[in-house]
């Protein structure tokens, strides 16, 4: 079961750094233009645009090298599990408040909808059943 759970939150690390990367490297505009239509204040859309990818890769990459090591595997799925819940949360506040809101996920443009939401609630779900199973059965 931990095998199991370790590999679940090394898929999770991987997804986070393909999506920071992603930002960084291939979609820097459209993910300022996500930024832009979330309706934050236009001083904070830089900060964000490089703040946000730059969580998505330490997190990531924390998380794939905590399962790597065989030393941290619990730690880092419950730092997966709190990165997938704020960008929940945020999806849904954004996606109430502004229905035509970029999402910015994975560097396209595609507006927050409820496959966007289901998507991170997924990742989410997923990320708290490696952590409970590792907290339980060690890791």
């Amino acid at each position: 079961m931990t095998a199991a759970a370790s590999l679940l939150t090394l898929a999770l690390a991987g997804i986070l750094l393909w999506a920071g990367g992603i930002k960084v490297i291939v979609a820097r505009d459209e993910f300022r233009m996500a930024i832009k239509s979330w309706g934050v204040p236009a001083h904070v859309v830089t900060p964000l645009a490089w703040g946000i990818p730059a969580w998505e890769l330490t997190v990531g990459g924390l998380a794939g090298v905590g399962v790597l090591n065989g030393r941290a595997s619990e730690p880092s799925a419950w730092l997966l599990s709190g990165t997938f819940a704020a960008f929940l949360a945020f999806q849904m506040g954004v996606g109430l408040r502004r229905p035509a809101a970029n999402c910015g996920c994975f560097g396209r443009p595609a507006p927050i909808s409820r496959t966007t939401m289901a998507r991170t609630a997924i990742l989410f779900g997923t990320a708290v059943v490696a952590a409970l199973s590792l907290t339980t059965f060690g890791g």
